[in-house]
């Protein structure tokens, strides 16, 4: 079995509910190099996950969660796996 680690967030409608959004057209090997690339484009993912969601969604979201996870990698065809592993770099109003 093959890994990848991808970066994610967790996003806030104004009800509550929650949604995922995982990036899966940025793959890293390990998770030091994800959390490299997060430390260096923190400035810009955090404002870019925020605009994605108004422009996907109509409306601001609220981010409450970002950092990196893992996810299997599979055959073209197959389902995607959902992401596991999931380690925060990011908590709503805190960076840990």
């Amino acid at each position: 079995m093959q890994w990848v680690i991808l970066l994610y967030a967790f996003l806030e409608y104004p009800d509550g509910s929650l949604e995922k959004v995982v990036s899966r057209n940025l793959p890293f090997q390990t998770y030091n190099q994800c959390e490299q690339f997060y430390y260096q484009n923190k400035d810009n993912l955090i404002p870019g996950v925020i605009d994605y969601s108004k422009t996907y969604n109509g409306e601001k979201l609220n981010l409450i969660e970002m950092g990196c996870s893992k996810a299997e990698v599979v055959k073209p065809g197959q389902s995607i796996p959902e992401p596991t592993g999931f380690k925060p770099l990011y908590r709503l109003g805190t960076n840990t």
